[in-house]
């Protein structure tokens, strides 16, 4: 599971990891299907290893339109 949020830590997107290749596809929009306008934006990545749930720390990206 990978959370994406703004700045101020709004959860915008939760993507999950469905068909066992490790990799997820984004289309660059939010929870409502807004597009998210150019801008630095946060994420963290939520996994399990043994059962154990492991949260990596968190990430900043940019989207450049």
């Amino acid at each position: 599971e990978i959370q994406i949020m703004n700045l101020d830590g709004e959860l915008l997107k939760i993507l999950t990891e469905i068909d066992g290749n490790g990799g997820v596809e984004w289309d660059g929009t939010d929870s409502k299907g807004n597009e998210l306008g150019t801008g630095i934006y946060i994420f963290k990545v939520i996994g399990k290893i043994n059962n154990q749930e492991i949260e990596s720390d968190l990430k900043k990206f940019a989207i450049i339109r």
